[in-house]
């Protein structure tokens, strides 16, 4: 895309979460490859991507090719069963963009002891005077016990995300629908840019801005939550960004 430091610029934008090294994972990354180069989004957020430095595996770095520049959060060292063996891993996360970051940074946030680490990655864009774009990944868990950590986890990332910024931009797997009340923090702040999303959905893209700064254009899903039949157990959704 052109005229990245102008306002009246549409940013491309896409999250998914692809799944660890579940299924079958080459023709799984050989597809979300495919897709990316079908729709050219210039910002992505990933979760869920297996890095095996063992095996010399990197989901990431895959996907992200010659064409974005990779930013990532290592996270959720573990072995994992690959291939008929036990190997070293990391589920990371990771934001590929077209344009260079002008700065990046991650933050851990609260933990449930049954899940593990969670975090916040995050990179400032040139688009109109300056955007900051994070990627998350809340904890999985549904029961009582987990909900004071999502609500944790949704205020301390909108804080780290939302000080001194005028325009940003939250994507990622939450875990948790537009209604769940531990998402509080997040749906009912006051910057947050009305759209239209799927009121079950747990993967989201959402503007944090002004109300004449920004608006979320033409949100679909791009590849839907079909393990077998599809890249992921998750969908695919891209929105585009309009900086008014």
């Amino acid at each position: 895309m052109g005229g990245w430091a102008a306002r009246g610029v549409i940013l491309r934008c896409v999250t998914f979460n692809i799944w660890k090294n579940e299924g079958d994972y080459p023709r799984r990354m050989a597809a979300i490859d495919a897709l990316l180069r079908q729709h050219r989004p210039d910002v992505v957020a990933l979760q869920e991507c297996f890095v095996a430095p063992d095996l010399g595996l990197d989901s990431a770095a895959f996907l992200a090719g010659e064409d974005y520049h990779l930013t990532r959060y290592p996270a959720r060292a573990k072995p994992r069963w690959h291939e008929g063996g036990w190997v070293a891993s990391r589920s990371d996360m990771a934001i590929l963009s077209r344009m260079a970051p002008v700065a990046s940074g991650g933050l851990a946030l609260a933990e449930d002891p049954r899940d593990g680490e969670r975090g916040l990655l995050w990179i400032d864009l040139p688009v109109a005077g300056g955007v900051r774009l994070g990627c998350t990944h809340l904890t999985h868990m549904q029961d009582a016990g987990a909900q004071g950590v999502r609500k944790a986890q949704a205020a301390a990332l909108l804080d780290a995300l939302l000080a001194g910024r005028e325009t940003v931009l939250l994507l990622g797997d939450l875990n948790a629908t537009v209604d769940a009340p531990a998402l509080a923090p997040i749906f009912g702040h006051p910057r947050l840019i009305p759209s239209e999303p799927d009121r079950q959905a747990i993967d989201h893209i959402l503007i944090f801005a002004t109300q004449d700064a920004a608006r979320v254009n033409n949100q679909c899903v791009i590849a839907a939550p079909d393990a077998i039949n599809h890249p992921s157990d998750h969908p695919a959704i891209m929105a585009e960004i309009e900086f008014l």
